[in-house]
């Protein structure tokens, strides 16, 4: 990394070097990299007459100059990526993409497939997924999905009538969908408020939630549980992660048990967005 540092201070002279390393490629300017993918090159940096080779703008290009660490750095050299939010999904996409391969939903896992989860820490997935868009030329092979929660809470919408609340979810969902969907990066929004929220309304994995949530926090056992858990959600007192790691460790331990229990129901609406996010990913779609 001191070489490179010391490297680039000559302006004067142009020197070419190959990686394979997230480490180095996180200390490179990102307007400095070429990514090869198949039989083509790929400038990440601007054309000679200023314009972008992707769709990255000035602001996305600072940002990114920023928080491209060495963990997230390894989206250059994926097959795959998938995009999320923060750890909970970081942690419980593997394992889910591990029972899909049991189930016989996909032929590989993450790690066979090649696919990285870039745990993004926020919502500014777009100025990462935006660094696969190709303003002109050949678009990068690189399936990228995009996981985001639909983020409209629950509270909000019990004022509404269903019928108008199934509309704004929907609605918002749809807005999500058409700031992400181009080339090859697609998003998987959660059909309701949050990724928690979600995993309790399932019917594949309401269960395993329950048992995971009530053990982090025993108090959500005593009384009505969502009521409880709304509230928490809330709050932001519900400890997510650790709930998470859990549920992932469940569906781990059941995917690779002689007698699973868990089934993953690909209509099961309110995981089907988790699934389908993991297929895009590996090319598994239809």
């Amino acid at each position: 990394m001191k070489v490179i540092h010391g490297l680039q201070g000559n302006p004067d002279q142009q020197i070419i070097l190959t990686t394979h390393s997230p480490n180095l490629a996180s200390k490179v300017p990102l307007k400095s990299l070429i990514l090869l993918n198949g039989t083509n090159a790929y400038p990440l940096g601007n054309a000679p007459d200023g314009s972008s080779y992707t769709g990255l703008d000035d602001d996305d290009q600072q940002f990114l100059e920023w928080f491209l660490d060495v963990t997230k750095s390894n989206l250059f050299f994926a097959k795959g990526l998938i995009m999320v939010e923060g750890w909970s999904e970081e942690i419980l996409w593997p394992a889910l993409a591990s029972k899909m391969k049991q189930q016989r939903l996909i032929s590989q896992d993450l790690t066979e497939a090649g696919v990285s989860v870039v745990n993004v820490g926020g919502t500014s997935q777009l100025r990462y997924a935006r660094i696969f868009l190709r303003a002109y030329g050949p678009q990068i092979d690189v399936p990228v999905s995009v996981v985001t929660d639909v983020d409209m809470p629950v509270s909000r919408l019990q004022r509404l009538p269903t019928e108008r609340a199934a509309k704004a979810v929907a609605a918002k969902a749809e807005k999500l969908r058409k700031k992400f969907d181009e080339q090859s990066v697609r998003a998987f929004v959660a059909p309701e408020w949050t990724l928690e929220y979600c995993l309790h309304k399932s019917s594949s994995l309401s269960n395993s939630f329950k048992a995971a949530a009530i053990a982090v926090h025993p108090s959500l056992g005593k009384g009505d549980f969502e009521s409880k858990l709304v509230q928490m959600l809330s709050k932001r007192r519900l400890s997510k992660v650790a709930i998470a790691a859990r549920v992932a460790k469940t569906i781990m331990e059941d995917s690779h048990s002689p007698n699973p229990k868990l089934v993953l129901c690909e209509t099961d609406v309110h995981i089907k967005y988790m699934l389908d996010s993991i297929k895009h990913a590996i090319g598994a779609e239809g």
